[in-house]
């Protein structure tokens, strides 16, 4: 996994992410309230800071966002980073940049590539299973569930998914997601060596607002 994590970083698929179904955004107290309720509450609570952030429609509102990539394979000491900066202008104006290990300018997003970049932001924090535990959200899965709803009809190896959130003012300000691969054997005959890839999605401004630091 770790080798095809790789190639798609350097490809055009820049990073994952949903058609939301719940419109409603939550104001602040009430998100507040929903994150001490139930698994159900907390889903609507991070369904609804989704919506806000990212807008309704979707892409309806100017973001910049931070994304962190770490991959590595089991076995080994080595990690390999990368960090880029999404700026996006509504309706179709999106800019990549890379800022770590050495900083470039990626280019701009071709409107169809734009469409599906904005979706999978989106999408993957979308959906039931979110739980909150006193701390912070969080939400395990299957790996073949998580591709399902994020990247579907794309076959991967069996693994889980450690997925976290943070929702402040009703903005959904940070996203993470942990893909653990074990070894194993796969559709093609071959073995998957196994790997992890961690994945952060900071959102540092909203719709001209400057959101605070998780």
């Amino acid at each position: 996994m770790a080798g095809d994590t790789v190639a798609r970083m350097g490809g055009r698929r820049l990073v994952p992410v949903t058609l939301l179904g719940l419109m409603t955004l939550l104001a602040a107290g009430a998100v507040a309230w929903g994150l001490k309720a139930s698994p159900t509450t907390a889903s609507v609570a991070v369904d609804n800071a989704t919506v806000q952030t990212y807008g309704a429609p979707l892409g309806s509102v100017p973001f910049t966002l931070e994304i962190t990539v770490n991959v590595s394979a089991l076995g080994t000491p080595g990690v390999i980073s990368q960090v880029r900066r999404v700026v996006f202008s509504p309706p179709s104006h999106m800019v990549v940049y890379q800022t770590a290990p050495i900083a470039k300018n990626l280019g701009m997003q071709s409107e169809n590539h734009l469409r599906d970049a904005l979706r999978q932001y989106a999408v993957q924090s979308a959906g039931s299973g979110w739980t909150h535990d006193g701390v912070g959200l969080w939400r395990t899965e299957s790996l073949a569930d998580y591709t399902k709803r994020v990247t579907p009809g794309r076959p991967l190896p069996k693994g889980r998914v450690y997925e976290t959130a943070e929702v402040r003012n009703g903005y959904l300000v940070l996203f993470t997601v942990r893909a653990v691969v074990p070894r194993q054997q796969v559709q093609s005959g071959g073995t998957a060596s196994g790997g992890v890839t961690e994945e952060s999605y900071r959102v540092v401004s909203d719709n001209g607002k400057v959101l605070p630091s998780p």
